[in-house]
């Protein structure tokens, strides 16, 4: 099912000038007219919203209340001629959401020939919509006012196709002994442990996804741990109490019996991660990502690969691979929320 919300524009003709030739021989004019377009992505959202907000309670719609959405595409149809003008502006929309408003403009000069007590009228094609505006390069002339040119305005709609955005809500943290308990039974009665493998095919599907496919597990190389992964759990409800913002981790002496030791069965300090959400802060968890270094790293490294938060290493002081979160983010207020 797609998720759609449908906004309208007008379209009309609008007169540009309108020149009488009061002479008796032929004269030429040379008229200086702007073309213009602008998009302002916010204001369009915001429509883009109240029309899902509209429309969230109709099944046909595909918009669920207390989502938000990214508008991927949004069009008009093709049987105007300031489509293609009108459609090249709107990918904006989707092109660059960093950047709230799109202008381009020109003055375009012509030059007409009016003759002997003549007339000419000229006409330029206007779109108004919710945040967009354009006016096309092309004039149209005539000898006089012309009915065809001057009637009502024109609705155009526009369709939206929305597509919901997960916001990180959790990460489940995931133990798997890599040994198993056996009892002996001699003269002195004892436990023993027997090694299972390293068993790569108990990892999850769903984990945390490494950067260049290394391993998952936040214990590798540790040989007497045990498996540790961890799973991203995804909202598309947009409430602040809901949505992360970052992720950090700490360190304690002290065991937790609802939390998961990320250094399980390695020995030291126990690790235990922090999901933190917080309402002040509007940008929220998109996506995320661990990367695993022979060498320390920092925020910089990051950004190069396209994220715009970064943890701490969660292996510090452990001396083996230095283990990072990563993650991206959105600015929930740039994005539709219903």
């Amino acid at each position: 099912m797609e998720n759609q919300v449908e906004l309208f524009g007008t379209y009309r003709w609008i007169k540009t000038f309108d020149y009488h030739n009061d002479e008796n021989v032929s004269i030429t004019r040379t008229e200086r007219y702007e073309w213009k377009r602008t998009l302002t992505s916010l204001e369009f959202q915001e429509k883009a919203r109240q029309e899902g907000m509209r429309t969230s309670a109709s099944l046909k719609s595909g918009i669920q209340a207390g989502g938000s959405y990214k508008i991927i595409s949004a069009s008009v149809s093709h049987n105007i001629e300031l489509s293609l003008d009108i459609n090249s502006t709107l990918n904006h929309l989707s092109r660059n959401e960093t950047k709230k408003t799109f202008e381009e403009y020109d003055y375009v000069s012509q030059t007409f020939e009016i003759g002997p007590r003549g007339r000419i009228v000229a006409y330029q094609q206007e779109f108004l919509g919710p945040g967009i505006s354009l006016t096309s390069k092309r004039i149209v002339t005539r000898p006089g006012p012309d009915p065809a040119y001057e009637g009502a305005l024109e609705q155009v709609k526009i369709t939206c196709n929305l597509k919901p955005y997960r916001f990180l809500s959790d990460i489940k943290v995931t133990l798997f002994s890599r040994f198993r308990k056996n009892a002996y039974i001699g003269a002195n009665f004892k436990w023993f442990k027997t090694c299972v493998g390293r068993l790569e095919s108990q990892t999850p599907d769903d984990h945390i996804p490494v950067i260049e496919n290394k391993s998952p597990d936040v214990n590798h190389d540790f040989s007497e741990s045990d498996f540790v992964w961890m799973i991203p759990k995804w909202t598309e409800n947009a409430s602040h109490d809901k949505t992360c913002t970052s992720v950090g981790y700490y360190k304690s002496q002290y065991h937790r019996s609802d939390a998961q030791d990320l250094a399980s069965g390695a020995g030291g300090d126990y690790r235990y991660l922090q999901i933190k959400r917080n309402p002040n802060i509007p940008r929220k968890v998109v996506d995320i990502a661990m990367i695993r270094s022979n060498s320390r790293q920092d925020e910089e490294f990051a950004k190069k690969l396209g994220y715009d938060g970064m943890s701490s290493d969660l292996n510090e002081g452990r001396e083996h691979d230095w283990v990072y979160l990563v993650w991206k983010t959105v600015d929930i207020d740039d994005t539709v929320k219903i």
